[in-house]
């Protein structure tokens, strides 16, 4: 009965496939199974949409008779979604690039969208005409 061997990552020398610590350099050994993936919450997963869906119905709003502050809103609740996502976010998740993060990456484009949509609530009650 032939036992399955691997290499010790620091000093190189035969080990047993399920061993935990080197028999030669007494190391311990990394765990080999990856963490699990984690999947994107729910707060950045809707607010990023209603973000995209506010921004969106104001650029093609104007072709439809349906009210601007109806897609303003839209997009200003995206941005809360957003808030929320990041408060329930724990400091070491914060530290991950959001390039490598779902949740991360959804919460910025809810944050972003909701402020962008935010700034254009301020501008239409202030008169301004978009």
């Amino acid at each position: 009965m032939s036992e399955e061997k691997k290499k010790c990552p620091f000093c190189k020398g035969e080990i047993p496939a399920e061993a935990t610590q080197c028999v030669h350099c007494k190391r311990e050994l990394p765990s080999t199974v990856p963490p699990p993936k984690k999947k994107a919450s729910r707060f950045s997963t809707i607010g990023s949409n209603l973000g995209a869906i506010g921004i969106l119905g104001l650029m093609i709003g104007g072709f439809f008779s349906i009210p601007m502050i109806v897609f303003l809103l839209t997009g200003m609740t995206g941005g809360i979604f957003g808030v929320l996502s990041f408060r329930k976010m724990t400091p070491e998740e914060k530290q991950i690039p959001f390039w490598k993060d779902g949740t991360k990456s959804r919460t910025y484009a809810a944050l972003f969208l909701g402020g962008w949509a935010l700034i254009l609530t301020i501008l239409v009650f202030c008169g301004v005409e978009l």
